[in-house]
């Protein structure tokens, strides 16, 4: 825990902590420099070094609250609940509470959408070990909603997950492009994508 950084009042805790998601989110991790990031929080660069030693400890930092960030709000959000309702309702309102999340904290999911696609060898390996560590901690609800399926027989439900998950990171990856999403024009498509999704890969009674 960095009780330097935590002794400060929340305010300035949440500048430094958006200025980061911001600039990081705006570039890659080995161009992205740390004066720019002190700049907008409105501080010294050697102030923000007193917090951070260095700037991986701060981009580090920067990971860890966005992923407790996220774990809050699907908490919140009662994910578990949505596994009862099957597989295609859960991913339904996977993708609902995502693209909530986009429109209401931009910096943060830039920063995160920014990480995942990051190609800098430092980071890049670590960035992707996080990743698969939150998706497998959410794996469960997803497995428990599978089972209330009426899947076509046959079906390889391993490359259908794979196919979904490509499918809508890649989807909402071109809808963040411009820097900003338009979140009802993003839930109309995934919409349209789940229903098809539907269509074709459950038993039509």
């Amino acid at each position: 825990m960095n009780e330097k950084f935590y002794s400060l009042p929340k305010e300035k805790q949440q500048r430094i902590i958006q200025a980061g998601y911001r600039v990081f989110g705006g570039g890659s991790y080995k161009k992205c420099p740390v004066g720019e990031i002190a700049r907008e929080a409105g501080i010294s660069k050697s102030l923000l070094f007193y917090y951070f030693k260095n700037k991986k400890e701060l981009y580090w930092f920067l990971w860890d609250e966005a992923i407790r960030t996220v774990e809050e709000s699907m908490q919140e959000a009662g994910m578990e609940k949505w596994a009862q309702k099957g597989y295609f309702e859960l991913l339904k309102e996977g993708m609902r509470y995502k693209i909530k999340l986009l429109a209401e904290k931009p910096e943060l999911s830039q920063f995160m959408i920014n990480g995942f696609y990051e190609a800098d060898v430092d980071i890049a390996d670590e960035v992707q070990r996080r990743c698969k560590l939150l998706l497998l901690k959410y794996n469960q609800p997803f497995l428990q909603a599978m089972e209330q399926e009426p899947f076509v027989t046959g079906l390889d439900l391993h490359m259908l997950v794979q196919e979904n998950y490509w499918a809508c990171d890649g989807c909402l990856h071109a809808l963040m492009q411009n820097g900003s999403l338009d979140a009802e024009e993003a839930w109309a498509t995934f919409e349209r994508l789940i229903t098809f999704w539907k269509s074709i890969y459950l038993r039509q009674e």
